[in-house]
């Protein structure tokens, strides 16, 4: 296809229903029949087949309030498996990515790509071509948009999700003229950019529609929508204002929380929790080659429980700043005593961490041994290494407990981890 000068063409492949599909891909047998995944401990739906959506069954309803379903619809319940999720998204990626020159990886289940380039004359074959290969190294489904700004392509995405008749690709650049007429048919509220609240007000000016949007004057949108609201119609209208973004941005803070599967009480068990979270955030600050200068930690008891409640939080400012989880380990337990009350049992704790530099650029002042601390930092990237290549765990500080123990979350209905470890591969009887 002979594309005009300075044009863009992008494709938006979003997988369907991806956690439930990630099971699918290693239970034949629940294919076509409804399944649900369950947040941390088993609490709420966060992913739901198209069988489960019908059966009325809303993203983020607790389990509790539709378990009487289960049984009589046959429904298929799972605990999140987010390492299986993880490696899936992956291998998505990995294969998207030899199709397009840049590629910007969105969220764990969808990603851009920029066609433009390609010697490609039928975007619509070519995005076809896409799909059966993901399908076919992953097992996974997708549905594809494609458009000249991001903007029209999540909307083309979105179409092709939702209308059987166009196979899971919707093309807004062969024929342009097609546009308008799936605009007129995307509410608000499902453009993205926009949001609820800003879809409840123009709701009230009577504006419906993406299409409706689209039309409206620059000026009224400046003044109401702010100048991403202009952005994101200038985008409706084919004119491109965002583009691929190719490298991940590094996070601002890092939370690393949890709800436990049962109350604790102990100082040294509520120890043990939070030595394990502060050990998971601290490999997500060194995997974006990341130093923290303040870490806060808080415990709270059982909002849901009748009576007292606490909760309580306090932080430390690290300097020098650090990525070392011995050191933060230290702080751990000195932050914990401020905030512990043993009139109370424990339902919730976390720790957040802020105060980012980057790890090759930062320099210790003359009281700190630069050197030593940068073999730590060496030491604690070797342990890292290992603990994802076996993917267990299996190095870590005592602190942490040498077991699962009970206050663990609960994941009762948790598949295996069938693509990551050696002692959960597939089983197939003959």
């Amino acid at each position: 296809m002979n594309l005009p000068e300075n044009s863009h063409i992008f494709a938006l492949v979003d997988c369907n229903n991806f956690y439930a599909s990630c099971e699918r891909v290693f239970n034949p047998q629940i294919h076509n029949k409804p399944v649900v995944v369950l947040s941390n401990n088993d609490g709420c739906a966060i992913a739901r087949s198209a069988e489960a959506k019908i059966l009325g069954i809303k993203m983020g309803a607790p389990y509790f309030e539709w378990q009487h379903l289960v049984k009589p619809h046959n429904i298929r319940v799972y605990s999140a498996n987010f390492v299986l999720y993880g490696d899936m998204s992956a291998r998505v990626m990995r294969t998207l990515e030899m199709f397009a020159p840049e590629i910007e990886i969105y969220s764990i289940d969808e990603a851009f790509l920029k066609l433009d380039t390609l010697p490609v004359h039928d975007f619509k074959v070519y995005a076809t071509e896409i799909y059966q290969q993901v399908k076919q190294q992953t097992g996974l489904p997708v549905s594809i948009g494609i458009a000249s700004t991001k903007t029209l392509a999540k909307a083309a995405n979105y179409f092709g999700k939702r209308v059987p008749e166009l196979k899971g690709v919707t093309d807004f650049v062969t024929d342009p003229s097609v546009v308008d007429g799936f605009l007129k048919q995307l509410p608000v509220r499902e453009i993205w950019g926009i949001g609820q609240k800003r879809a409840e007000f123009l709701q009230k000016y009577g504006i419906l529609t993406a299409y409706d949007l689209k039309g409206l004057d620059d000026k009224w949108i400046d003044d109401n929508l702010t100048i991403m609201g202009l952005r994101t119609v200038w985008e409706l209208r084919g004119t491109s204002c965002l583009q691929i973004e190719e490298d991940e941005k590094k996070r601002q803070t890092i939370a690393s929380t949890r709800s436990f599967g049962k109350e604790i009480k102990s100082f040294d068990e509520l120890l043990e929790a939070l030595s394990y979270l502060i050990s998971i955030a601290a490999q997500k600050l060194r995997g974006q080659s990341s130093k923290t200068g303040y870490m806060q930690v808080f415990v709270a008891s059982n909002p849901f429980k009748k009576g007292l409640q606490y909760r309580n939080a306090a932080g430390v400012v690290l300097d020098p700043k650090t990525d070392d989880s011995a050191v933060l380990l230290g702080y751990c337990r000195k932050i914990l005593e401020q905030i512990y009350s043993p009139d109370f049992t424990y339902k919730r704790a976390g720790v957040i961490m802020s105060e980012f530099v980057n790890h090759d650029e930062y320099q210790y002042d003359l009281c700190h041994d630069g050197g030593a601390l940068d073999r730590r930092s060496s030491l604690m990237s070797i342990i890292d290494r290992y603990n994802r290549t076996v993917n267990s765990g299996e190095i870590k500080f005592a602190q942490e407990g040498v077991r699962r123990q009970n206050w663990f979350m609960n994941q009762n209905k948790k598949s295996s981890r069938y693509t990551t470890n050696w002692n959960e591969l597939l089983t197939i009887k003959i």
